[in-house]
């Protein structure tokens, strides 16, 4: 069996091809063939189906698949031949026939790819955006379509440039650092491309656990924005942080060395930023403990506003005026701060009013409690209430109590309740007086001259 096998059948200039050459090729290329069918038969009609695609998009990924078998077929008859010619020969850079195939092919699996798997994400993408429900309130910031396709664009073609960097032995060194025991270290153009595409993974990772799988969790269990968020800037923190680690240690940096570095700086420089990693410690207990959340609506030195971002240092809160502060997250760790959406986001609020002495009582608080209660922005549970508060100098005061959701803009709800109030008591001869005293003059007795 191996003598016939070893048979020379025919010659090609001076390489000899042997029937076991002619079996191997045959098995190759029923197996590339069988797969070309699935692809084009099976899968793509599916695919097509599913993603809508339009006749030129499916042109043009059927001629991509026929390119990727063509040059599939040349490189396995070049392998199980042995056949391979020399197209170009230089001092450093020598092209053979079979790399030159190989580069081809991988340009064109990285197209077929490119255009496939951009599209099935964006679909899985989009499938779980438009299945949300309005009732749940999902923290994702949404990508278009162009950013998406650019990350899995960028991912496909460095690893295939990688690839043709190995196939050409191109490895060229882009710079070289003497050490001090002699050696050299040497950032080649492999290494860059690796640690490259190490970022570039891990943004794809970021992208798939964040916006596809998350959302669906967060999703079925109603988990609430603020620990979406903090959920989501931990996830991102972590991954970015290990992508980074890997990708030195592929630059061939020893990462334990920049341990020790760090370790060593952060003790001199947190003597003189103390003040700094005192804000960073604050934005990792703010992102675990979440006593203030995004969304949260915050009374901070008097001002108020809604907490727009939490960062590792800052955190962004947007006031009623549309003013974006910028504030250390140690004021918000170390500092008394008034959360008004902390528990829920019910909270309750007053408007204080005057009216003349000698007014029915009974009718005022009738004419307050109707007022609250048309009010689309009052709640009708708890219900709201009237106290009698004091006997003043000119009017009896009342405070009208009621509780609300809308915590941003409440000052225009008072406003709202003033203006009613106001009008039913003009309606029903309710009258709201003026601050008055009245002045005794007492005769002083004349003095003799």
């Amino acid at each position: 069996m191996n003598e016939w096998l070893n048979n020379i059948v025919f010659r090609i200039g001076d390489f000899d091809i042997t029937w076991g050459n002619l079996l191997a090729e045959g098995l190759t290329l029923a197996v590339l063939l069988s797969v070309y069918c699935f692809i084009l038969f099976r899968f793509l009609p599916v695919f097509f189906a599913k993603e809508a695609v339009d006749k030129a998009a499916r042109d043009r990924i059927r001629r991509f698949l026929l390119y990727c078998l063509l040059l599939a077929v040349f490189v396995s008859i070049e392998l199980s031949a042995g056949v391979d010619y020399i197209l170009y020969q230089g001092t450093n850079l020598t092209i053979l026939l079979s790399g030159m195939l190989r580069v081809l092919l991988l340009i064109q699996v990285a197209r077929l790819l490119d255009t496939i798997a951009s599209r099935l994400l964006l679909n899985i993408y989009q499938e779980f955006r438009q299945q949300q429900d309005d009732t749940v309130s999902v923290y994702m910031p949404q990508r278009d379509r162009r950013s998406t396709r650019s990350m899995v664009r960028n991912l496909i073609y460095t690893l295939a440039l990688l690839l043709i960097v190995q196939v050409f032995n191109i490895n060229y060194t882009l710079f070289s650092v003497p050490l001090k025991d002699g050696s050299d270290y040497q950032v080649k153009v492999s290494s860059l491309l690796l640690a490259v595409s190490i970022i570039l993974v891990a943004q794809l990772i970021n992208w798939v656990l964040i916006q596809i799988v998350l959302y669906r969790y967060y999703r079925r269990r109603d988990v609430d924005v603020g620990r979406q968020y903090a959920v989501n800037r931990l996830l991102i923190y972590f991954i970015y942080i290990a992508a980074a680690l890997i990708a030195l240690q592929s630059l061939g940096i020893n990462v334990t060395l920049i341990w020790g570095g760090l370790a060593a700086l952060a003790l001199g420089v947190g003597l003189g930023l103390q003040q700094t990693f005192n804000d960073l410690a604050s934005g990792i207990i703010l992102l675990f403990e979440r006593t203030v959340a995004v969304g949260d609506v915050v009374q901070l030195d008097g001002v108020v506003g809604r907490v727009q971002k939490i960062g590792l240092r800052t955190s962004v809160v947007e006031t009623r005026e549309r003013i974006t502060l910028i504030v250390p997250n140690s004021k918000l760790v170390t500092e008394k701060i008034v959360n008004w959406s902390h528990a829920d986001n019910i909270a309750r609020f007053s408007v204080a009013v005057g009216v003349a002495y000698g007014s029915d009582t009974t009718r005022v608080k009738n004419l307050l409690l109707g007022v609250a209660e048309a009010h689309s922005a009052v709640l009708p549970e708890p219900k709201p209430f009237v106290r009698f508060t004091d006997f003043g100098s000119s009017a009896l005061n009342f405070e009208l109590f009621f509780w609300s959701n809308e915590l941003f803009p409440i000052e225009n709800v008072k406003s709202d309740l003033r203006f009613e109030i106001d009008r039913a008591f003009r309606e029903n001869a309710v009258i709201i007086p003026f601050p008055q005293h009245d002045v005794w003059f007492r005769n002083a007795p004349d003095n003799a001259e």
